[in-house]
C-alpha cells in the first residue's frame, strides 16, 4: 500500500469485508490482534459495539491496515465524534508482537455485555449495510 500505514484495531463492524468494500472499495488486510484489558459491550440503543476498560479482560478482534485518507472515511462511519480516536497497543496473535493503532471508544455510554465473541453488531446486518451504503453515498472520492 502506497502511502503512510496506519493501523486500526477493530473488535466490529470494520472487520466485515463487504463494509470495508462499500466504505473504502476494497478490503483491507486484516491481521488477527488481541487489546488488554477491555472488555466488548453492545451500546443498547444503537445496537453496535463498542469498547469498556476492563482491567484483566482481553478483547480479540483484527488491525486494519489503511490510509490516512480511509482513516477519514472510518472516522466517518463510527461518527467522531460519537465514538472518540484512541491510541492503543495492540498484540498481534501470531508473533505477539505490540503495534500502535488506532480505536474507536465512547467512553460516555454504559454498554451491555455481549457473549458472542463472533458478534459485529446486534443491529440487523442489512440496516447496518444500508446505512454504509447511504454514508459512502456522501463521501468524496477517495
Amino acid at each position: 500500500m502506497a502511502g503512510a500505514t496506519l493501523w486500526v484495531f477493530s473488535y466490529g463492524t470494520l472487520r466485515a469485508p463487504e463494509l470495508q468494500e462499500i466504505l473504502l472499495g476494497r478490503r483491507v488486510e486484516m491481521r488477527r490482534a488481541v487489546l488488554e484489558d477491555f472488555a466488548v459491550q453492545v451500546d443498547p440503543h444503537l445496537g453496535y459495539l463498542m469498547l469498556a476498560v476492563s482491567p484483566g479482560s482481553r478483547v480479540e478482534g483484527c488491525l486494519l491496515e489503511v490510509t490516512p485518507a480511509e482513516l477519514l472515511r472510518f472516522d466517518a462511519w463510527e461518527e467522531v465524534p460519537l465514538y472518540q480516536r484512541a491510541q492503543v497497543q495492540a498484540r498481534l496473535a501470531h508473533t505477539h508482537e505490540l503495534v500502535s493503532a488506532i480505536c474507536y471508544l465512547r467512553p460516555d455510554v454504559q454498554g451491555e455485555p455481549v457473549s458472542d465473541p463472533n458478534c459485529l453488531a446486534t443491529k440487523d446486518w442489512t440496516l447496518v449495510l444500508a446505512e454504509a451504503r447511504d454514508l459512502a453515498a456522501t463521501l468524496p472520492p477517495l
